[in-house]
This record gives C-alpha cells, structure tokens and sequence, in this order.
C-alpha cells in the first residue's frame, strides 16, 4: 500500500486529534519520524517533521475531513525536501544501511565522511 503524506506536524501532541478524527470516519493513518523526532527533536526541521500519513486512495477524502473539521494545512501534500527523499532512495540501495531507520543512516554516514576528512587531510 502506498501511504502519501497529508501534513507535518513538529510536536506529536498536534497530529494525533487529527489521526484519532480520520480513523473514525475510516482512513487508515501512519505516522512517520514520530519516534525520530521524540529522540532527536532539533532534527525535526532536518527530517520534514512528524509526518501523517494516508493511503494514497484516500488523500482527497482525508483532506476533505480535516478542512471540515477546521483543520488548514497550508502546503497540501507537506512532503519533506527534496534532499531528504533523495537520501533515503541512494541510502536504501546500500546492503547495510537499508535496514536501519532515516536517522540511523544519516548519522553513520556523517561519521564516515568525518573519518574521511580526517584520513584525507587531517583535520
């Protein structure tokens, strides 16, 4: 099932009335990066929020719900930027690193290049 992300949200207490208000009527939710951004709250900007998510049939539906329910998401489809999708597709494709969570993946990596410099020209 392809889940499409209807808005962002940097605190957990703000997504969950509207998580709780479309499974009453039906659609199935997923949140995505919640625990990220519980962890590590100063990347929730880095990783595109606390995103809520919906099946990709259901999005006009969802929408409709939450602006009935005076819910006004000010980017319709909030996806998080375009380096961070890139990031996850490349990382994804990498044995290891697929395995592990947006967050774990980009911390090993930035250990790595930090490594690198060190190696390359000692700083």
């Amino acid at each position: 099932m392809n889940f499409v992300t209807i808005a962002s949200f940097n605190n957990i207490h703000d997504l969950y009335p509207l998580k709780v208000n479309l499974e009453h009527n039906g659609i199935q939710c997923f949140i995505k990066d919640e625990f990220s951004v519980q962890v590590a709250p100063y990347l929730s900007n880095a990783i595109g929020g606390i995103k809520l998510q919906v099946p990709a049939e259901e999005v006009e539906k969802a929408l409709e719900i939450l602006r009935e329910s005076g819910y006004e998401n000010k980017e319709e489809y909030n996806e998080p930027a375009k380096f961070i999708g890139c990031f996850e597709k490349i990382t994804a494709k990498i044995p290891i690193l697929n395995k592990l969570g947006l967050l774990s993946r980009f911390f090993i990596l930035l250990i790595l290049l930090a490594i690198l410099l060190k190696f390359l020209f000692g700083l």
